[in-house]
């Protein structure tokens, strides 16, 4: 039961609130939608990158009180993977340097996902968390090609935006790319924002 409930989390793009707990388990991340996910931490930030024909990817970056920011990478296995047994290919973690900080802090702020949170009909997350009400419905997106999801937690309040790769605005894509470069890994735009190993690994 608990593999299936895995598998359903990871393999579609809403899932319902009982496989909420088995996929964040999984893989080893917190909630950050809940007011105490802040405990000890001034914001907390995560992108959801899935490529229909490549390793999905997640990318938390966290900014603590004594405003230190660190980043976590996490790259899923693929869905031929038994999620159960190792849901994860990769984890790596890094200090974020100050100048880099700065940098991101100013396209987070430019992408402003407060304004563009929108109600989804009733529909959940990748997490199993019911979009937050917005009296804009979204436009339906393809189930092929890339899907984004950004989740922003300040003590003002959470965001999400889910958009396809289409959708990306400049804004958006920006803030999507400033990510993944964070990561220190190359990322290619053809396919996908599909993540590549770094220049001489």
């Amino acid at each position: 039961m608990r593999r299936a409930a895995i598998l359903l989390a990871l393999a579609t793009p809403g899932v319902v609130g009982a496989q909420q707990a088995p996929f964040l388990r999984a893989i080893g991340l917190p909630d950050i939608a809940p007011v105490a996910a802040l405990e000890g931490y001034r914001e907390r930030y995560r992108i959801f990158v899935r490529p229909s024909f490549d390793q999905r990817h997640i990318v938390s970056i966290d900014r603590d009180r004594s405003g230190r920011t660190t980043l976590e990478l996490v790259v899923l296995s693929d869905r031929q993977a038994d999620y159960a047994r190792n849901p994860v290919l990769l984890r790596e973690r890094h200090r974020v340097p100050q100048r880099e900080q700065k940098a991101f802090a100013a396209v987070l702020r430019a992408a402003q996902l407060d304004a563009r949170t929108r109600d989804h009909s009733g529909l959940t997350d990748e997490f199993g968390r019911p979009l937050p009400p917005s009296p804009i419905p979204p436009a339906p997106d393809p189930l092929d090609g890339t899907s984004v999801t950004i989740e922003h937690r300040t003590a003002a309040g959470y965001a999400i935006v889910m958009r396809h790769e289409y959708r990306l605005d400049p804004a958006l894509r920006a803030l999507v790319e400033k990510t993944l470069a964070l990561t220190g890994r190359r990322f290619d735009r053809s396919m996908g924002y599909a993540l590549r190993p770094r220049v001489g690994d």
